[in-house]
């Protein structure tokens, strides 16, 4: 089994639509678990735009792990990425937009992919 880290970036999110992303997530997580993929899952939501009631909304969806990096102003997408892969990374790591609704099976199909093709270093969506 394998740890996976999540990072999502966020500037004033649509929090409904941040809040289906961390729930779509969170059943995701769990269906990978199930197949005995994932035994560790860690997110890491980059706050660049000091938006108060992340945290709340992150515990409402099951994520009271989270690392909340805030106060660093708009450092933009790329930036916001790096400042999570900084805090440490698991054997796989989950680059997030705020506004992804993941089908439940996908994560598991991805990290099947990545089990399968360890050549491969990077894998996105059609």
């Amino acid at each position: 089994m394998i740890s996976i880290t999540i990072s999502l970036v966020s500037y004033h999110p649509d929090l409904p639509m941040l809040h289906q992303t961390l729930a779509s997530l969170k059943q995701a997580i769990k269906i990978a678990r199930e197949a005995g993929q994932v035994d560790e899952a860690n997110l890491v939501l980059v706050d660049n735009g000091n938006d108060a009631g992340l945290a709340e909304l992150t515990a409402e969806t099951g994520w009271t792990d989270t690392i909340i990096l805030s106060g660093q102003g708009n450092v933009g997408f790329g930036r916001g990425h790096n400042l999570a892969m900084a805090q440490g990374m698991g054997d796989l790591h989950l680059v997030l937009n705020p506004d992804v609704d993941l089908e439940p099976v996908s994560l598991r199909q991805a990290i099947a992919f990545m089990n399968a093709h360890p050549e491969c270093g990077i894998l996105a969506p059609a």
